[in-house]
Order: structure tokens, then C-alpha cells, then sequence
């Protein structure tokens, strides 16, 4: 055995010692988190096109610290999240705990990587596989995440038969925040956590232990899904992933005040599992998330119901990629975007992604230099330099909250362990509102449950309920309250028959209608075709609007594997006579213009109010108008 590994072991028996103590005493972190910095440095928020690289050990020791910096500065990215551990190995550095990798020798590669990026001018985010370490599993099979049955839980990723997930409730919690310190140590600008963090009901020793000091009584290891029993379990769960990920940014944060973690939502976006709720995004700094995160998921579950009306594949994903932003109270997501082949979708993606207030990650293939450096420069150059014309004037602004959806884990978690009834009574509704709401190009935003519970913002005019029978005591108080100062309720029926062909035009008609009778109070409105997606953001210290419009990009899939069923469509015609129309109350504009070209636009008077045309635009425009 190597000094290193020695050392690491005595450490951590050190650290497990202490951890088991403080969870057998039951003073570990207490169930209310602190809340995240709202502050995002300059560097993420006011760059909306970031870079995503990822590589084995191998490969980056072969192209070497410096070269795979360089490339990805080629491109004209100014963030990079890249690899710093992946699944399952030693880590990348000489680390006090556990196993450092063989690979690197005696090398400080986790350094080399970070003082390679600064070089270039790059920040760094560091991909840290948090779930598992094959190391630690063989010296500590205690700690790994067991099933109900007491089976070990298996770490997903890689499909190997081999790895397991480790337990949060068990001193891995310690070890693997001794490791992030190691990394905001060596100068990590920020850490990223992928995926799911622990599986829904862990059955550890640890958790049941915890569990029945919290409760007072034992897990019911064979509720089935969606009973109390099962629920309980998981939220229990979900509580030790927001109370784990506190403890370590807070000792992260007391030694490097600006490093900040993006945490994984995994499912979140889909909202088909309890597991993972909005507690955890509201801690997160930013959340990480996806491209292809769909509202609801795949309907493969509908695919034998004659009459089923599949929703447009874009309302889904804006769905999905809302509710994390506004779970994480507005913050915008970092959305890692992998399997791009071209510059067209590409730029569609980016454009996509920060339309709706998201970090567009693009993820760039870096195995070999020369020939992937000039690939990327080809596809990706265009939509960096596109970041940067439009990213200063997004950074630090806000959805404007003039509409908002009621999407309710509350509703979603009564009917889990059907996802026939989930798609026919939550997905369904949630995307006919999300769908009129595009299509009358209405300012919203997402409310979760705390969210509607706490009330609408004091700006909000217009609230939609699709689930109102769901409601608690608390969130019905809140909605009577927004009732008495003049808002305005669309309360849905969840059984109407949002599903099928049949019922759906005749729902979609009378709500859109009533959105567009509140659209003549909005300060700014938008007209346009009603395929174009647009969102308006706000700065919380300037009078400044910010408006990013982008054509559909429902044409094409951004997918690992093409999927026989889903065949690339034709993209979609130029999106042509769009205006935005200014209310006279916010005063006249001082300037107005198009940040992507730099063109200046033109105010004239329509209808009491001030009107801007928008030049013809194939993909993306973003109008900036200050006061």
C-alpha cells in the first residue's frame, strides 16, 4: 500500500468517527438549509454560452493541460466545465483521503488543469462524480446505498455491474467533503454534481438509524410507490441530500468565499419522481440541468391511447428547463447541451437555452487536438461570439413575473405510481397552460408550491392553477389574498381530457383568450408568430427590459442515439412581423436595440403605447430597451 494510501485510510477513519457520532446523536445539519449566495460572480451570470468537455484520465494526460485549454479557447469560450473526477476512480491530485489515482504518478493533475485554464483566461468548473468510489465501497461496504430488499443500489452511469452508489447518511458525507476542499484549494472556480445524488429510498444501516431518530419510528421498507410509507421514506431522503449539500458549500464557503456548487436536478424537469424536490433547487447556487429534460418525460406510457394528443416537443422542454430556473429562484440553470453535430442546432440550442434565462454548457469533443479543434472552431465559434454580444445585457436580470403556473408537487406526488393518470391530469394541463402562455407570448414565470404558498409576486397579474383542488390551507389564503388586490385566476380542470385530440383545441381556445384580456395591462407585449418562443427580463438595479425571442427548435432532437420515431423535421420558415409594445407608463425609451446584430430599432406611437419592430430573424433576436 502507497504512504498515500495509508495516510488517506488513517484520515478517514479519523473523519468516519466523527461523522457516525454526529449522526448517532442527531446534531448533524438541521432540516431548515441556509439559504444559497443570491449573488452569482460576474464571470457565470455574464456569460451565457459556456463550454462542457469531458474525457477520460487517459485522454487528458495524452493532450495535455495546456493544449485542451487552448482548444477551448480557440472557440471562443471564456467558462469551461470539465472533468475533475470521473466515475468511480482515484482521484486526480494527492489527495489526505481515499485513493489518488495511479495514472497520475506523482503529478498534482487537478492543479495542472486549473492553472492550464486560468492561463488561458478560462474559469473552471470541475465535474466531480460525487456518487461513488470504487476505492472506498471495497474498504467501506457499510457505506453503500442499499434497496429495500438490502441489496446494494448500483451507480448508474456506465452500466457496470460493479459500482455502487454511497450513502450521504454515512461518513462518505465527511470524506467527500475533505475532497471538494482539495479542489477549491487548488483554485476551482466553481463544482458541478451530476445526476441523481442517492437512489429514492436508501436502506442503508445509516439511513435507517437516522431515519428513526428524526421520525420516531422505522422505515416501512415495503410501502409501495406513492403510499405514505414510500413517501415519507423519500422525503426523507431528499432532506438529507439538501442538508448534505449545505454542509459542504458552507465549508467550502468559509475558506473560498466565491466558489459556488451546481448542483444536479437530475429528473426534476420532467417531474415523473418524487425524488428530488424543490428544496434542493432552492439551495443550489445554480442548478445543473440538461437539453433534453422534457416536461413529463417520454408519453410512451399514452402510445395505446387512440385519442392522445402528443404535446409539441419545445413546450415540453420549456417547461422543464422553467421550473428549474424558478425553482432556484430565478437563477439561471447551467444546461449541459452534449450531441451536437452541426452549427445550425448548435446555435437553435443556445439560442434555446438562453431564451429562457438557462446557461447554455455546449458540450465540445476534445480527444484529438487538431482535428476536434478545428471541428469545433467550425460549429461552435459563431454561437460563443453570439454569447458575448447578448450575455452582458442578461446578466443579473430576472423573468418578469406578470403571469405565472402553479406546477405542484403536491398534485404530482397524489398520483405517482400511475403514469397514465400523471400524464392524463399533470402533464397534460400544465402543458396546454405552458402553451397558451407561449403562444400569447405572456410574461411568466413557473410558482412551485412554497412559492404559491408564499404568494405571487406583487407584480403578478394573472396566476393559472391547473390542479385547484390540490391546493393546501396555505396556498389557498395566498390566492384569496392575490383575489382581494385585483389579480386575476385561470383555474384548470386536471380531468377535462387535456390528453386527447379530441378535448384539447376546445381547452386551449377559451384559455388563451383569457390570457390575451390581461395582455392590454401588460407594460410590454409581444406579438408574433405563435411557434416563437419569448421571454422578458428584467434588471433588479437598472430600468432595463431585456426580451430574447427564438424560433422553435421542435425540428430536431439533441440525442446520443438518433431515435427511428423521431425523425429530424424540416426547420421552420423566418420568424417575421414581431413588434413589442411598450406601455407609456414606463416613460420613453432612451434606447432601444437588437443585441445579437447591434441594430438600433426604432420606437414609433400605436395605440397609446410605444411600438418597436423587430427585424425578420431565422433563429434567435434579442431586443434590449432602456429607460
Amino acid at each position: 500500500m502507497s504512504n498515500t494510501s495509508r495516510q488517506g485510510r488513517f484520515r478517514l477513519a479519523s473523519i468516519g468517527a466523527l461523522a457516525l457520532a454526529c449522526l448517532m446523536t442527531n446534531i448533524a445539519l438541521p432540516a431548515q438549509a441556509e439559504p444559497p449566495v443570491e449573488r452569482l460572480p460576474e464571470w457565470f451570470e455574464g456569460n451565457r454560452v459556456q463550454a462542457h468537455s469531458e474525457s477520460s484520465l487517459e485522454i487528458a494526460l495524452r493532450i495535455t493541460p495546456e493544449g485542451h485549454a487552448r482548444s477551448i479557447r480557440s472557440l471562443g469560450a471564456h467558462v469551461l466545465t470539465r472533468m475533475f473526477l470521473s466515475i468511480g476512480e482515484g482521484a486526480w491530485w494527492p489527495t489526505r483521503v481515499g485513493r489518488t489515482n495511479p495514472l497520475i504518478g506523482e503529478r498534482d493533475f487537478a492543479a495542472e488543469l486549473i492553472r492550464a485554464g486560468h492561463a488561458e483566461g478560462l474559469r473552471l468548473i470541475g465535474y466531480y462524480r460525487h456518487m461513488c468510489d470504487q476505492a472506498m465501497q471495497a474498504e467501506h461496504s457499510e457505506w453503500i446505498c442499499r434497496k429495500p430488499d438490502g441489496t446494494p443500489a448500483l451507480e448508474v452511469r456506465g452500466k457496470r455491474k460493479d459500482l455502487y452508489v454511497l450513502c450521504m447518511n454515512s461518513p462518505y458525507r465527511e470524506y467527500t467533503k475533505t475532497r471538494l476542499l482539495e479542489l477549491a484549494d487548488r483554485g476551482l472556480d466553481a463544482i458541478y454534481f451530476d445526476s441523481w445524488h442517492m437512489p429514492d429510498i436508501c436502506a442503508c444501516d445509516y439511513c435507517k438509524k437516522t431515519f428513526r431518530a428524526e421520525t420516531g419510528h422505522d422505515m416501512d421498507l415495503s410501502a409501495a410507490v406513492g403510499s405514505p410509507g414510500y413517501m415519507e421514506i423519500v422525503a426523507f431522503v431528499n432532506r438529507t441530500m439538501v442538508q448534505t449539500f449545505t454542509e459542504w458549500h458552507r465549508a467550502i464557503r468559509a475558506k473560498h468565499p466565491d466558489v459556488f456548487l451546481a448542483i444536479g436536478s437530475s429528473q426534476y424537469p420532467m417531474f415523473i419522481s418524487p425524488h428530488i424536490d424543490e428544496h434542493l433547487l432552492a439551495i443550489s447556487n445554480t442548478s445543473k440541468t440538461e437539453f433534453h429534460k422534457p416536461f413529463g418525460h417520454e408519453p410512451r406510457a399514452m402510445s395505446r391511447e387512440p385519442d392522445f394528443a402528443t404535446p409539441a416537443f419545445d413546450d415540453q422542454l420549456a417547461l422543464g428547463w422553467s421550473l428549474v430556473r424558478d425553482a432556484s429562484g430565478g437563477r439561471p440553470p447551467l444546461m449541459w447541451i452534449p450531441f451536437l453535430t452541426s452549427e445550425k442546432t448548435a446555435t437553435y440550442s443556445a439560442a434555446a437555452a438562453v431564451t429562457y434565462g438557462c446557461i447554455a454548457s455546449l458540450q465540445a469533443v476534445v480527444r484529438n487536438l487538431d482535428e476536434d479543434t478545428s471541428t469545433n472552431q467550425k460549429m461552435f465559434r459563431s454561437v460563443f461570439a453570439m454569447g458575448d454580444r447578448v450575455s452582458p445585457h442578461l446578466a443579473y436580470t430576472r423573468p418578469v413575473p406578470w403571469a405565472a403556473l402553479h406546477i405542484s408537487e403536491r398534485a404530482r406526488n397524489a398520483r405517482v405510481g400511475d403514469m397514465k393518470q400523471l400524464w392524463r391530469e399533470v402533464f397534460t394541463p400544465a402543458l396546454g397552460a405552458c402553451q397558451a402562455l407561449k403562444e400569447c407570448h405572456a410574461p411568466w414565470v413557473v410558482l412551485t408550491d412554497d412559492a404559491l404558498a408564499a404568494g405571487p409576486s406583487a407584480e403578478t397579474r394573472l396566476l393559472v392553477l391547473p390542479w385547484p383542488a390540490d391546493l393546501t390551507a396555505e396556498q389557498k389564503n395566498a390566492v384569496a389574498r392575490f383575489e382581494q388586490r385585483g389579480g386575476r385566476i385561470i383555474r384548470l380542470d386536471p380531468k377535462a381530457g387535456w390528453h386527447t385530440r379530441t378535448s384539447r383545441p376546445g381547452l386551449l381556445k377559451p384559455l388563451r383568450e383569457a390570457i390575451r384580456q390581461q395582455a392590454s395591462g401588460w407594460p410590454i407585449r409581444i406579438t408574433g408568430p405563435e411557434r416563437m418562443h419569448a421571454m422578458c427580463f428584467r434588471h433588479p438595479t437598472e430600468k432595463r427590459y431585456t426580451i430574447c425571442l427564438t424560433n422553435t427548435w421542435a425540428w430536431f432532437r439533441s440525442e446520443r442515439e438518433t431515435v427511428p420515431s423521431l425523425k429530424q423535421q424540416p426547420e421552420q420558415p423566418p420568424c417575421s412581423d414581431v413588434t413589442i409594445s411598450l406601455s407609456p407608463a414606463l416613460g420613453r425609451p432612451r434606447k432601444v436595440f437588437e443585441a445579437d446584430t447591434g441594430a438600433t430599432l426604432e420606437t414609433e406611437p400605436a395605440d397609446s403605447r410605444i411600438r418597436v419592430r423587430v427585424p425578420t430573424f431565422q433563429v434567435f433576436a434579442c431586443v434590449v430597451v432602456r429607460y
